[in-house]
Parts: structure tokens; sequence; C-alpha cells
């Protein structure tokens, strides 16, 4: 209603700020599509307004969408863009939410020690202005960075941290993302059963909370339920899966493989599209089909991902004792 009421008011720095407010909305639900239209709509509106604090709120909304449709490269120079244009113009709000993005994504990226300088800057900026939803986002985001150079007590630590922060400050949807990188923590260590009960609990946060559950809170008790054997309550849940919102290119390369609907050809295209640490997941759950060895590509892959990444150590043991395997 604001954006029609603006728009035909012909006031346009309302219909920007109404757009970019439906942009933030859409991506809160999880509709990557349709926060990404609002994104693009308030930019070309905010192209003839010389505004430069509207303009930082602009190019976050575009940079976020970049993010969300994990266009890694892309959105690590935008989100950079914005934090640091967002700092100049005396804008915290999107400075703080450009950063949250921008650190786990240089982390994803391998550039580590510049992760490591941006999440402290979203950490002491957060705590400088008693921002503690933002504090404990950043929290449960570092656990990529702590994740990716192998310190596994760190990212514990942190998501612990977060997951407190959220409960004493009545937040479930902070609680829910920090459940989730938890859970996924300890499954990928091969932790399955620890995982369990936590991605259960954060599957359970975003049906209360959520407008709707997001498809990877589903997935990741699916992935869990697969490695424990249970295949039945597995295909159950698969099977309740809503065909939207659309998937993202990991989220659909992993529902794929869980349905039992990926060759090793759409394999080895999908793992080119998704991130490596979501790459080393799928290969390995191939690696462990009973049906039928992978093909010789893939385990080669498989170990060259692994090597390097000591969250997988214990798999990747326990893997080498397999018969026929890497």
């Amino acid at each position: 209603a604001a954006i029609a009421v603006a728009a035909a008011r012909g006031d346009t720095r309302t219909h920007v700020a109404a757009l970019l407010e439906a942009a933030t909305c859409h991506d809160l639900a999880c509709d990557d599509d349709a926060a990404a239209r609002a994104a693009r709509e308030a930019a070309a509106l905010a192209a003839g307004l010389d505004d430069p604090r509207l303009a930082v709120h602009v190019a976050l909304a575009q940079a976020r969408a970049r993010w969300r449709q994990e266009a890694v490269d892309d959105a690590i120079a935008a989100l950079g863009e914005v934090a640091d244009a967002a700092a100049r113009v005396g804008e915290p709000r999107p400075q703080t939410i450009a950063l949250l993005l921008l650190a786990p994504a240089l982390a994803l990226a391998g550039a580590h020690d510049a992760a490591a300088t941006r999440f402290d800057e979203v950490l002491a900026l957060c705590e400088a202005r008693g921002d503690d939803w933002h504090l404990g986002v950043a929290l449960a985001n570092r656990l990529c960075l702590w994740v990716a150079v192998g310190d596994v007590a760190r990212a514990v630590a942190d998501s612990e941290r977060a997951i407190e922060l959220a409960r004493d400050r009545g937040q479930p949807t902070l609680e829910a993302t920090a459940l989730h990188n938890l859970a996924e923590l300890r499954f990928r260590a091969g932790e399955a059963v620890a995982a369990l009960p936590l991605a259960r609990r954060a599957r359970w946060l975003d049906a209360r909370f959520s407008t709707q559950v997001p498809v990877g809170s589903e997935l990741l008790v699916a992935r869990i339920l697969d490695d424990l054997g249970a295949a039945a309550e597995r295909d159950e849940l698969l099977a309740a899966l809503a065909p939207a919102p659309p998937r993202s290119p990991t989220e659909a390369l992993f529902e794929a493989q869980l349905r039992g609907a990926l060759d090793d050809d759409a394999l080895a295209r999908g793992i080119a599209e998704i991130p490596e640490d979501d790459a080393v997941e799928a290969l390995y759950r191939r690696a462990v089909d009973p049906r039928r060895p992978p093909a010789p590509a893939l385990r080669a892959r498989l170990d060259a991902l692994a090597a390097g990444r000591p969250l997988w150590a214990a798999r990747r043991a326990a893997l080498s004792r397999t018969p026929g395997s890497l």
C-alpha cells in the first residue's frame, strides 16, 4: 500500500524507501527473487535523487540480493563498497548489515585475514551501539571463519554465545540461525546424533516464528536423517517439502541428491556451482552411497577438497577405512 500511495503522489523518496522496506521483508521471508526485484526498482528510482545516505541503503539491498543468489565474488565487492560508504556518511545500520554479510563471504572465499578484520569491525560496532541482535548474528556468522581455519572450539563457543544471547532477549529467529549453524557444524564433523536435536529445534523455531519454514531448515534435518540411515523419516520430510520458495543452487543439489535424482554427471556439474564446503558434503554423501561406488573423478575431487578442511577429518578417517574408498 505504501508503495502504491507514494507512486500515485509522485513522492520518489518515499517510494524508494517503501521499496527498500519491501526488499527487506521479502529477504526475511526467504523470497530472494522478490527481494531482488524490489531492490532493482528502488535503484532505478533512486538514480535521479542526490542523496548519499539513501544511496547507501539502495546499494545494500542490491548487494544483499547478490549474496543471496550466491554470487560470492560480486557480493564481496559490492558489500565492501557499501560498508565503507556507510561509514563515510554516518549510516551505522547499513554498515552493520553489509559487514554481517561481507565477513562470512570473505571467509567462504578463503580471505581469512580480511574476514577476521571485518568480523572484528562489526562486533565492535554492535557492542558500541548496544546492538545485541546484530551482535548475535555476527557471532553466529563467524562460525564459518573458525571452520575454515580449523578452530572448531571457537566455532562452538561463538554459536553457543549467540544462542544464549537470543534466548536471553527473546529472539527466536536468531536462535534458529545459531542452532542451524551449530547443527551443521556437528553434522559435518561426524556427530550426526548430537546434531539432530539442534536441527530439529531450529526447524521448530522456523515453523513457529517464520511466515514460511526456510527450505534450508527442512533440508538440514533431512541431510542428518539420511546420514543416520533414517530413510523413512527422511523421505516423509522430503515428500512434504513445498515447491516454493525457489531453491538456492546448494539447496537444489542437496534436495535432488537426497531424493536419489542426481547421477554422477549432474553431481559433477552441480558442485562447480556451489561453495566448496557444500561440495565436500555432497561428494561425501555420494562416496558412502552403498548402492554403487562413485566415479573415480568424484572420489579424487572429494579427497582434494576435504584434505584442507579439518572439520571433515573424522569422516575422512572413517572413509579411508572403508574398502574401496579413498
